[in-house]
């Protein structure tokens, strides 16, 4: 029976430790889902369009808004 105890208690840190985890980079994508609600993102310098929010996050886009890019 006490064995069953500590087991249970080993995996409760475990779950504890796996919630803890936050997403970034690589990780974060395969999160993103690919739903197309285009915003547009700066990185680098440069305007892209993104599949949606998610991805611009990813990517670490800055003065990020709704819609495509517009191009001059």
């Amino acid at each position: 029976m006490r064995v069953q105890s500590l087991s249970c208690l080993a995996m409760a840190g475990l779950v504890a430790a796996a919630m803890s985890i936050s997403f970034t980079g690589s990780a974060r994508a395969a999160a993103c889902d690919e739903v197309w609600k285009p915003v547009c993102g700066t990185v680098n310098g440069s305007q892209h369009t993104f599949t949606n929010m998610c991805w611009a996050k990813t990517e670490k886009a800055t003065k990020i808004h709704k819609g495509e890019c517009k191009w001059k």
